[in-house]
């Protein structure tokens, strides 16, 4: 290809994620209530366009004619951004920074568009708009943080990444169980996935529908989805199918988490569960639509359901106290029963934290046992999950909603297991 026509494609990269950035920015102002605009904020996407071909046009000097210009450049619009941030905060009284460090961004995803990789350009614009387009989400998310949890979430942010690297790689019994780097590597990436169903969770809150808050909430923890959803129906069912229905959509939910746990840590035996996977989800949304076929409502709720952070130490300790307790009960069944006494760890496992034996499997699954196996024992665990949870929805609510939940979700768990053994 003509370097000439490389250059062209260049430039024009740069205009296009400039304004990519720019649309968003434009969007803000549009949407803002200050009548004048030049009291609005800086750029919309024209300048955003023009900024990013800036960079752009910097860099190529740079590389091309002296690298005098690439300090140029930046120099000429610091200047120009500097005064118009001078303007705004003092002019006009008009605190923060957002849109002046979002428009350095852009003047560097300009310069990197002339650059080796391009990946980086393109990721860095995708995530500075998905950052401008949550402006009330993420406020929302930040007024409703307590103290409490934010020193807890840093403290355990802390611990996970700091202590991570200085923990022994190696097993530290003869026996070769226990892996403390492993464990708390996992203990890390399931923490960090259910803390995004928590944030989604505070972020969306609880009158968004009863539906996309049990989706929410599996993510997070669909046992105490249905515990919480059916204490409502303890006395009076008159909102049974709704709630019904939310408690199956958890529990799609949590399958879905644990789909996503497996792709991080053992991509083939994701690929051995896809199939198995997707049949119970569809199965599931499709039970839901067909016990509300003829249901017009938009059901609404104003229950709260209580979480706790998953990112805090609390959590973590529990959950790799759990996760080392299935890693040594499957390997002394594996030794007891053979390949096969996984099944019963994980039949004890489902019903009390599905997540650790999908982990465990994630683990042993191509090492000490097949995929196969691994992905058989991972779906036992989803069929007694749902036991579990037709167990607490009648402790917690009643005969009717158990009855619905044994029934529907009985049929997608095994509808998944079954799957998995046909193929």
């Amino acid at each position: 290809m003509p370097t000439e026509i490389i250059i062209l494609e260049k430039f024009i990269l740069s205009i296009l994620l400039g304004g990519l950035i720019g649309i968003e920015r434009e969007r803000n102002l549009i949407s803002s209530k200050i009548k004048n605009f030049r009291q609005k904020g800086f750029g919309g996407i024209r300048t955003y366009m023009l900024i990013s071909l800036l960079g752009a046009l910097s860099s190529y000097l740079g590389q091309n004619i002296a690298p005098i210009f690439y300090a140029l450049g930046f120099i000429l619009f610091g200047l120009l951004l500097a005064e118009s941030y001078i303007y705004y905060a003092f002019k006009l009284n008009r605190a923060g920074a957002t849109s002046e460090i979002g428009a350095i961004i852009t003047y560097l995803i300009g310069v990197s568009c002339f650059g080796n990789d391009l990946k980086i350009p393109i990721i860095a614009t995708i995530i500075t708009t998905i950052i401008f387009s949550l402006k009330k989400h993420l406020h929302r998310f930040a007024y409703q943080i307590h103290n409490k949890e934010l020193y807890a979430t840093l403290k355990f942010a802390i611990i996970a990444f700091i202590v991570l690297p200085y923990l022994p790689k190696t097993s530290i019994d003869p026996w070769g169980m226990i892996n403390l780097y492993k464990i708390w590597t996992f203990v890390v990436i399931i923490s960090g996935i259910t803390f995004l169903g928590y944030i989604l969770n505070k972020i969306i809150g609880v009158k968004k529908g009863l539906f996309l808050t049990g989706f929410i909430g599996g993510l997070i923890s669909s046992t105490s989805v249905v515990s919480s959803l059916s204490k409502n129906l303890k006395n009076n069912n008159s909102n049974l199918i709704p709630t019904v229905s939310a408690c199956i959509i958890s529990y799609l939910a949590s399958i879905l988490k644990v789909a996503l746990e497996i792709l991080i840590i053992n991509f083939k035996l994701f690929l051995t569960l896809i199939i198995p996977i997707i049949c119970m989800v569809l199965i599931g949304f499709s039970i839901v639509l067909l016990i509300n076929r003829n249901k017009t409502e938009n059901y609404k709720h104003e229950h709260k359901i209580n979480f706790d952070n998953p990112f805090t130490l609390k959590f973590a300790l529990i959950f790799g106290l759990v996760l080392t307790t299935v890693f040594i009960l499957s390997q002394l069944a594996m030794q007891t029963w053979g390949s096969k006494g996984i099944f019963i760890t994980a039949l004890l496992a489902g019903i009390a934290k599905i997540d650790a034996i999908a982990v465990s499997m994630a683990e042993l699954g191509g090492k000490e046992i097949t995929y196969s196996y691994a992905s058989i024992a991972i779906l036992i665990g989803f069929f007694f999950s749902a036991l579990s949870k037709t167990i607490y929805s009648l402790i917690f609510g009643n005969k009717k909603i158990a009855i619905y939940l044994a029934i529907t979700l009985t049929i997608i768990s095994t509808i998944g297991l079954g799957t998995s053994i046909l193929i």
